[in-house]
């Protein structure tokens, strides 16, 4: 049980077999699940288990998280995934690609091939942006197009071997170009230029200023609900909370212990309901959607947590989901 545990002590023994090993410049989080550490492996304790995971450019899981009872093999497991990581990134700069982040267990003098698989890459940013609901975005990877106004891009310069990330404004003219010679920090750096991208405009569209392009993304036309559904549907796939019970946009619908988003007399309202669909508690109210849609989200998360604890005290959920069926009863 977790109150058993001495933390500073595992830690050191991890620390002690991370030095022998000699990987104590890899990137790696100890019972921190929380760390912001890119491209970090973790090792932690949650709910009884120990827990293995690695996590991507911007600290996101990548994969399936590892579980184990015993400490020894949860341990030996981290150690290995460090073993196969520094295994990935010596074949990596074999192959004529850049490793995920310079270390002196691959390096050769940061010299690293400059081979690209262009195709490779157009694929990883287009799966990034489909990830992202940002598809409706002006963006050009590769010059696949002349430039355009108010547009996102990122091109690689073979004559200096580096890729660059711009945007373009008004006429499609340009206010400088970052340069990196690393894709990863260039993907980086183009996501989160698209991210800035839909906060500027919709702020521009809540204080009344003209948005840059029309996208269902900041669009007041977004009172068009298809577009606020399509929205809040996709946040809940990316939870994986498909399983739950809501209704988007339909106020009168009876779907018993189901969370309600809906819009009414110029504001947007939240609410759950019991088994026969009769308003639980209060009505909370918003004027902007993005609030709405924040609440809304932390409400099914809420509610996944309650369920979770219930099956693991021994009471019953108020309904059956994949997402707390398979918890253990302590």
């Amino acid at each position: 049980m977790n109150e058993n545990l001495n933390f500073d002590l595992l830690k050191q023994d991890v620390e002690k077999e991370v030095r022998e090993k000699g990987f104590e410049n890899l990137y790696y989080a100890l019972f921190d699940e929380d760390s912001n550490l890119p491209w970090a492996i973790h090792l932690y304790y949650k709910n009884n288990k120990f827990l293995v995971n690695s996590r991507d450019d911007r600290s996101y899981i990548i994969g399936k998280s590892w579980e184990f009872e015993n400490y020894e093999e949860a341990k030996h497991f981290f150690i290995k995934k460090m073993e196969t990581f520094v295994q990935l990134n010596r074949l990596e700069i074999q192959t004529g690609h850049p490793p995920y982040y310079p270390s002196p267990l691959w390096d050769e003098k940061e010299d690293y091939p400059k081979m690209r698989d262009e195709s490779k890459e157009r694929s990883e940013l287009l799966l990034a942006i489909q990830e992202l609901g940002y598809e409706s975005l002006r963006y050009s990877i590769f010059n696949d197009h002349s430039p355009r106004e108010w547009e996102t891009r990122i091109e690689y310069n073979p004559e200096l071997e580096v890729y660059e990330v711009y945007s373009t404004m008004d006429r499609a003219s340009t206010n400088g170009k970052d340069s990196y010679q690393n894709f990863q920090e260039a993907r980086s750096r183009f996501i989160e230029i698209l991210e800035n991208v839909v906060f500027i405009n919709r702020y521009y569209v809540d204080e009344g200023i003209g948005a840059e392009y029309s996208s269902p993304l900041w669009d007041k036309s977004m009172n068009d609900i298809e577009n606020m559904k399509c929205i809040v549907e996709q946040e809940i796939k990316k939870r994986h909370f498909e399983s739950l019970q809501y209704v988007l946009f339909d106020e009168n619908k009876n779907f018993p212990w189901a969370f309600h988003l809906f819009y009414r007399d110029g504001k947007f309202m939240i609410n759950g309901r019991d088994d026969r669909s009769y308003v639980m508690g209060n009505t909370i109210e918003f004027t902007r959607f993005e609030d709405a849609k924040i609440a809304f989200l932390e409400r099914l998360e809420h509610f996944v947590k309650s369920n979770q604890l219930k099956v693991r005290i021994g009471k019953k959920p108020y309904y059956s989901s994949p997402l707390w069926d398979n918890e253990k009863a302590d």
